[in-house]
């Protein structure tokens, strides 16, 4: 077995070996050594009357050898990333700076001994081609002009927000920042009725937002909501009955060409009735207990879980009346007979206990001992 590894090791490496030197041979014919393998210097060329013609932003002029280009498409394999130019590519060099190191990719190579196999939008390449030419780089999802917008759908009803400030970039240049006022003039407020909130984008979605109630006067109230990786997402108003602002702020932070932009939005809403769903109490899922000395005594800290989002935390009580102390922590959760979606993501969160003097060396936790 050792053998038969050791000999598959060998033909990798020769076959490295000789694929590299095929490449830099390559490249070295390419560059007029042809006379018993020994490289000549190119004659000069002859000096340029005019300026050459420009190029579009996604195109790149290349010439004959080695080329520092910034890729200007999207994330995507290297040979369809290399699109008009494949046939010429004699090699790709790219830099790692977290490990000093330089990997190749080149045709001539097995894949097994490719370096890397994808072209990331927005990374430097040197690049060397065995003619000149122009890379034209394959089309990404353009960029729009303005923040995507968001809408709210209950049940069968749509509604349209009120923009609000937003920065956005641009494909053509530097981007835009609008500020508009605040609070927001909101004279019209939509009735909710017939279940949960919808919270729906546009193309393409933010990286993170959050829904925040606003009383009719702008002042934030305490019903907020928070999404992140999420795209849609889902929101209940468990707030009183009576007329809102609902704030929509989302962040954009992986738009093409390494941009970011943001955006905030705005819908007048009225809840004729006390939203949310029915709730119980449910023991909390525990990640951790630990104890340690703090000043002022010791403290017991608890990560505990949040199943999915409509779990909340609710509760925690700590009783250190007998020989081993006892915590109880409390989530919400919706009822059973509770007609909700819910967004599966699992949450945690911490909570602390100052146990002033006590140091136990176990603490119940909902009903299993840990050590602390």
């Amino acid at each position: 077995m050792d053998a038969r590894r050791q000999e598959i090791d060998m033909i990798r490496h020769v076959s490295l070996a000789v694929a590299a030197f095929a490449v830099v041979a390559g490249l070295l014919l390419s560059l007029g050594g042809a006379d018993g393998g020994t490289a000549h210097a190119q004659q000069p060329l002859p000096p340029v009357e005019a300026p050459l013609p420009p190029v579009p932003d996604r195109e790149v002029r290349m010439f004959q050898g080695a080329n520092l280009v910034v890729c200007a498409g999207p994330t995507t394999d290297v040979a369809e990333g290399l699109n008009n130019i494949l046939d010429d590519v004699l090699a790709v060099w790219s830099f790692e700076a977290p490990v000093q190191t330089w990997f190749l990719w080149a045709p001539a190579l097995p894949a097994f001994a490719q370096g890397f196999d994808v072209l990331e939008g927005g990374r430097a390449y040197f690049v060397i081609v065995s003619a000149a030419g122009v890379w034209v780089f394959p089309a990404g999802r353009p960029l729009p002009e303005m923040p995507p917008l968001v809408f709210l759908t209950v049940s069968d009803q749509v509604f349209l927000p009120e923009r609000g400030s937003y920065c956005w970039p641009s494909a053509e240049g530097p981007g835009i920042c609008a500020d508009t006022f605040f609070p927001p003039m909101v004279d019209t407020f939509s009735s909710l009725e017939g279940g949960p909130v919808d919270l729906h984008w546009d193309p393409p979605p933010p990286d993170s937002f959050t829904a925040q109630l606003l009383d009719p006067t702008g002042e934030p109230t305490s019903f907020s909501m928070s999404f992140e990786n999420a795209g849609d997402g889902q929101w209940f108003p468990e707030a009183p009955a009576g007329d809102y602002i609902l704030q929509v702020s989302g962040v954009w932070r992986s738009l093409p060409g390494e941009q970011s932009g943001d955006a905030q939005y705005f819908f007048g809403i009225r809840l004729d009735q006390d939203g949310g769903f029915p709730t119980v109490e449910v023991e909390a899922p525990i990640l951790s207990v630990s104890s340690a000395l703090a000043l002022g005594g010791y403290v017991l800290t608890i990560e505990f879980g949040l199943p999915n989002g409509c779990h909340e935390f609710a509760s925690i009580e700590f009783d250190a009346s007998g020989e081993t102390p006892v915590v109880t922590l409390l989530n919400t959760a919706p009822a059973p007979n509770a007609d909700v979606a819910c967004i599966e993501i699992f949450g945690m969160e911490t909570r602390t206990i100052d146990m002033g003097a006590l140091n136990p060396s176990t603490v119940i936790v909902n009903g299993t001992e840990y050590p602390v």
